[in-house]
């Protein structure tokens, strides 16, 4: 069979999802995991939305390489990745 591991290691990770289940895996993972350890966020699919999430992002202080916790982003597959990395960057380079 397969080895579920106890815990995942602290860090961030990147959950693609097809756009209908987005909504449910975030509550599922809110409702499963401590969230005193856990950042559940949604990655907007909406470009006006994008500069709020990058900003609540560094609100919650999720950018402190010091944070410990374990941050889970989900995200829909109908936003590309390509998408997702040029305007985060563009986001970030004006806050």
């Amino acid at each position: 069979g397969v080895e579920i591991p106890d815990r995942l290691p602290d860090g961030q990770y990147l959950v693609c999802v097809p756009n209908l289940l987005l909504s449910q895996w975030q509550e599922e993972g809110m409702r499963f995991m401590d969230n005193r350890v856990w950042s559940f966020l949604q990655y907007p699919s909406s470009a006006s939305q994008v500069k709020n999430f990058w900003r609540a992002w560094t609100q919650k202080g999720l950018d402190d390489p010091a944070n410990k916790g374990t941050v889970v982003v989900f995200i829909s597959h109908q936003v590309s990745l390509f998408y997702l990395l040029i305007s985060s960057i563009l986001t970030l380079s004006r806050l």
